[in-house]
This record gives structure tokens, sequence and C-alpha cells, in this order.
């Protein structure tokens, strides 16, 4: 149920008119709980990083989403499937979009997206989505 859920969240984020309403109502938050509560289903991880890559995707959402925890939770499922290139690059994305905000920056520097950038860029080297999302979250400075 929760990968159906948190797929559908997606891609009810993919259109514009539905991304900031969703956060606004709290799909960020529901879709942390799903990814906490079944993090060892590697399904359930994609779907979960993917939603919440897609809803930060909307710049009106940053700021709800990092004060909310959404850098740490997806930080934390990439974490429990390390080995997945999958959840790792939607993790990666997330966090770029995330700190693609200036006003979020601090607050994912102390979640710990130097240490987290490091692990997933020597976990998966080859992957040129990873190095790209990774690159982004360093040349913007979040490490402050």
């Amino acid at each position: 149920m929760a990968w159906w859920a948190c797929g559908a969240l997606q891609c009810l984020a993919l259109a514009a008119d539905n991304c900031v309403p969703l956060v606004r109502d709290g799909a960020h938050t529901a879709v942390m709980v799903a990814a906490q509560a079944h993090s060892s289903h590697v399904e359930i991880a994609r779907h979960t990083c993917g939603a919440l890559q897609t809803l930060a995707a909307a710049a009106d959402n940053r700021g709800l989403m990092a004060r909310d925890g959404a850098h740490t939770a997806v930080m934390a499922v990439a974490r429990a499937h390390s080995g997945d290139v999958e959840v790792a690059r939607a993790a990666c994305a997330t966090l770029s979009n995330l700190s693609a905000e200036v006003n979020c920056r601090d607050e994912i520097a102390r979640g710990g997206v130097r240490e987290f950038v490091t692990l997933v860029s020597e976990l998966h080297p080859g992957d040129d989505k990873v190095r790209e999302f990774c690159d982004f979250c360093r040349g913007v400075d979040v490490y402050r």
C-alpha cells in the first residue's frame, strides 16, 4: 500500500498545480512516515525518495520541506539502501533540489549532508547522475 501511495503522490506532484498544495497539506510528511515505517523495502525507498524529489522541485516547497526534515529522511533511506543506485539518485536529487533554495542550506548542512554526499559519491563513483547531484550540492556550499 505504501508503495502505491508514494508512487501516486509522486505522479500527482508532477503537475505544477498540484505540487505546492500537496506539501501545504502535508503529503511530504506522510511520505517521510512511510519511508520510516517501511525502511527495509527497497521499492518503497525508491518511491519515497522519488516523491520527495518531485515535491522538492517546486521552489515554494523547499523551505517547509527542509524545516520538516525531508533531507534527513532521504539520507536515512539512502543509507539503509546504500547499494541501490536508484535510491541514491533520488535522494541526491532531493538534496540538490532543497539546496537550490538559499534559505534551506543551513538546515541541510546541520542535517549532515556533507558526510552523506561524500558517502554516496564513494559508493557510486561511476554513476553520472549521482555525481551531478552531489557536485551541485558541493557547488552551492551547503557545508558552511
